[in-house]
């Protein structure tokens, strides 16, 4: 761990991805740096400069320091699994996922501490977006109820192309049970509560799935 530097913005990112592959750290980081880039001329004048320090949460159990210190910026990541750690046993639910759930008190303290702290931020993403929903006590997470013939992973990554599409319309929010995947092979439907039914096509390739969701233009009307 690199030396705190008072002249360095050190951003704290919660890294939720339990050791998988994944493309989701990057453009997170990604998106810091363009932030920076944005901001070069103001932090110039401030002689400040901004990195990311990474650390292994459900992993390797290593957290940041609490709000106050080092840190003032926090970014939790995605990730695999049950959103309660004690639910991913490596069977159903659990994507594979078996862990130790010792790191979720310590990190629902970092949150206390963030929540406590006027000039601390925390942003969140998918999985880590997930656990600060269960820390508030706002969510439960439920597993989705689809087609028992459908491959897991292909359901998932069809509903997040529905939902994403189905978003950017301007659609009402729809919960994770409302959405009921239908179909064989690589065609599906997504069954929409009170509205059309959305296309969905899938394939697999090299491990990973792609879906593709053909939405109308504009939303329908009921």
């Amino acid at each position: 761990m690199p030396a705190a530097d008072p002249r360095i913005i050190d951003v704290a990112f919660l890294d939720m991805h339990h050791g998988w592959p994944n493309l989701g750290h990057e453009a997170l980081v990604d998106v810091v740096q363009s932030a920076v880039c944005d901001l070069r001329d103001p932090l110039a004048r401030a002689g400040l400069n901004l990195r990311v320090l990474s650390y292994d949460v459900r992993r390797g159990h290593v957290l940041p320091e609490g709000a106050g210190g080092r840190h003032a910026i926090y970014v939790g990541t995605g990730g695999p699994g049950h959103l309660d750690p004690r639910c991913n046993d490596g069977r159903e639910g659990s994507q594979g996922i078996v862990e130790d759930p010792a790191w979720e008190a310590p990190l629902f303290a970092l949150f206390d501490s963030v929540r406590a702290d006027a000039g601390a931020s925390l942003f969140a993403v998918c999985h880590a977006f997930g656990v600060m929903c269960r820390w508030l006590g706002v969510a439960d997470a439920v597993l989705r109820d689809d087609d028992p013939a459908i491959d897991t992973f292909a359901a998932f990554t069809m509903k997040e192309a529905v939902y994403k599409a189905w978003s950017a319309l301007g659609g009402p929010v729809v919960g994770p049970l409302d959405v009921r995947l239908i179909g064989a092979g690589t065609a599906f439907v997504a069954a929409m509560p009170s509205w059309p039914d959305v296309q969905v096509v899938s394939v697999s390739a090299a491990g990973y799935w792609l879906a593709l969701a053909a939405v109308p233009r504009t939303l329908p009307t009921r």
